[in-house]
């Protein structure tokens, strides 16, 4: 674990102030006034960066990216695609069974018909399953499993903050609050340490692993 930690360390650096940040912004207040506050900063070029940044956790993006890792090291393919199996049931299980009743900030939008929130034209608003947020958790866990395959540190930070800026899109979308994209990030890191930890420690003797699926 403390190889990780010093050779991705720029990774962590900007995950920390992200989480410091985070603590910060929650701390502020109730999380219907603290997400109003943050989203009376907008822009319409923000607008259409977020509407479509977000994209870059769906489903569809995760199992794009596990495919093309996978043909280029079976290795790289392996922990993205491990990272989400891992990472993703957590969340799911949360949201779903725990925390079933947390509502969205679209459910308290139409409850309070006395304030006028900016909307993101095209965005479909969501009312439930709010904690975790299933964006951050895949989009922590993707960017970290890329970032665990360089030691690049210019690489890591970029990453990192890709990771960050994913998970920020729901707040500003309003799909989410920032509590469930810190829960969300906490998981998504989470579930990419162990896929590395399991790659490895137990598979790491296997040359195929070096190779790519085509060659």
């Amino acid at each position: 674990m403390k190889k990780v930690l010093k050779e991705h360390v720029w990774f962590w650096w900007t995950y920390a102030i992200f989480l410091a940040f985070g603590i910060v912004i929650i701390s502020l207040g109730n999380q219907m006034d603290v997400h109003l506050m943050l989203n009376k900063f907008h822009l319409p070029p923000l607008d259409f960066f977020f509407k479509y940044a977000t994209h870059l956790a769906s489903g569809y993006s995760i199992v794009a990216f596990t495919l093309i890792f996978l043909v280029m090291k079976v290795k790289w393919g392996l922990l993205v695609g491990l990272s989400q199996l891992i990472s993703a049931p957590i969340t799911q299980f949360l949201k779903r069974g725990m925390f079933d009743w947390v509502f969205r900030p679209g459910f308290y939008y139409e409850q309070m018909s006395e304030i006028t929130p900016h909307l993101v034209e095209g965005v479909n608003l969501q009312h439930r399953f709010s904690f975790p947020s299933g964006h951050a958790t895949a989009a922590f866990s993707l960017f970290l499993a890329l970032a665990l395959n360089t030691k690049n540190r210019i690489l890591n930070f970029i990453l990192a903050l890709c990771a960050v800026t994913v998970s920020y899109s729901r707040v500003y979308i309003s799909q989410h609050f920032f509590e469930d994209i810190i829960a969300g990030s906490i998981i998504g890191i989470s579930g990419a340490v162990m896929a590395y930890l399991f790659i490895n420690h137990s598979l790491a003797n296997n040359l195929w692993m070096e190779k790519g699926l085509i060659k």
